[in-house]
């Protein structure tokens, strides 16, 4: 029969297996533990408001707070009321993916803070703002840089879309991505579509004039072993005579983006480094 106890006997098992116990297992329940009922973020300092600790009243440097998998730093305070620091964008507004965030606060050696359910979430949108060289050339294969709030890190979060068809990201940050505009066959307003998780943004891009085409009719070699450097040879038309105009990547459906260092270029010829990567089928990109 089981006995209440204001110390009960705890048993821990690791993979099934009980462990052995070298000191005192009794286990004490706190009648009084903190709660986290307050959040709010203002610029990139979160402020958070628990309840009186009670018996634990850790000091802060045993504390550690988390948002959108971001540590928050520099805390302030007291632990009944502090702030921290998130990390911050270029821009000095906090690094925040679009979602709705809870922050996580563990005090060391006694575990996770629970949350009052009345607490609000911190809110963050997906917005693209702007886009560099909002209008371009139906053949595509140009790079334009979108400035947006909400980002993942991660190219392999996002997706880009124009003219029904999936834009390679060359870089991405938190306000800033880096895309490759593709071929169109209709000219006109065709917007530029970001998609992360359940979030959709756009902005406006125009298709009209025409451009130099960049045409590759041909490389050598097809393929190379991905653990050695080798030379890249790759003929076409369009490339130009201004190697600092150019850029040569190799990219593939996952999202891995390998830019090629050019060792040299003419109008239809281009050799360019071919450099050690993740095996599988890449697509080559000349951007100009």
């Amino acid at each position: 029969m089981n006995t209440y106890s204001n110390k009960p006997n705890v048993r821990v098992t690791v993979s099934g297996i009980p462990s052995a116990c070298n000191t005192d297992c009794t286990y004490t329940f706190l009648t009084s533990v903190p709660v986290i009922d307050a959040v709010s973020l203002n610029g990139y300092t979160l402020s958070l408001t628990l309840s009186d600790p009670g018996q634990i009243n850790a000091p802060l440097n045993k504390i550690t707070v988390i948002l959108d998998d971001q540590p928050c730093t520099n805390l302030q305070g007291t632990m009944v009321s502090f702030t921290c620091e998130l990390p911050r964008n270029s821009d000095n507004t906090p690094t925040i993916t679009a979602g709705n965030h809870y922050p996580t606060v563990m005090i060391e050696s006694l575990g996770y803070v629970s949350i009052n359910s009345n607490v609000n979430p911190i809110i963050k949108n997906l917005d693209l703002l702007a886009v560099t060289n909002s209008s371009g050339g139906l053949n595509g294969g140009y790079e334009v840089t979108i400035d947006a709030i909400g980002l993942p890190l991660k190219p392999s979060e996002i997706t880009f879309t124009i003219c029904s068809q999936t834009c390679t990201i060359t870089s991405i940050s938190n306000i800033q991505a880096k895309i490759i505009i593709p071929a169109c066959g209709i000219s006109g307003l065709s917007d530029i579509v970001a998609n992360y998780k359940t979030y959709t943004s756009d902005v406006p891009f125009m298709y009209d004039y025409p451009l130099t085409s960049v045409l590759i009719t041909s490389i050598s070699p097809v393929s190379w072993s991905p653990v050695m450097k080798g030379v890249l040879n790759i003929t076409g038309s369009g490339f130009g005579t201004d190697v600092s105009k150019l850029k040569v990547f190799l990219t593939n459906s996952t999202g891995n983006i390998y830019q090629m260092k050019i060792l040299s270029a003419n109008d239809t010829f281009i050799k360019a480094g071919i450099p050690g990567g993740l095996p599988g089928l890449f697509d080559v990109n000349v951007i100009k």
